[in-house]
């Protein structure tokens, strides 16, 4: 199964603006919520192989 290649720059801009445009969170939150979320994922599929 070919999975795409983890691009952590995309993914953070991603949960950035769901945070700020869909959720209505400040920047600096959403920023923060970006960072744990892009770690905890690189972890997991740093693990996973």
């Amino acid at each position: 199964m070919l999975e795409k290649q983890f691009n952590p720059d995309l993914l953070y801009n991603r949960i950035v603006h769901f945070y700020m445009d869909k959720k209505g969170y400040s920047k600096d939150k959403a920023n923060s919520i970006a960072q744990a979320v892009v770690q905890k994922e690189a972890q997991r599929r740093i693990c996973k192989k």
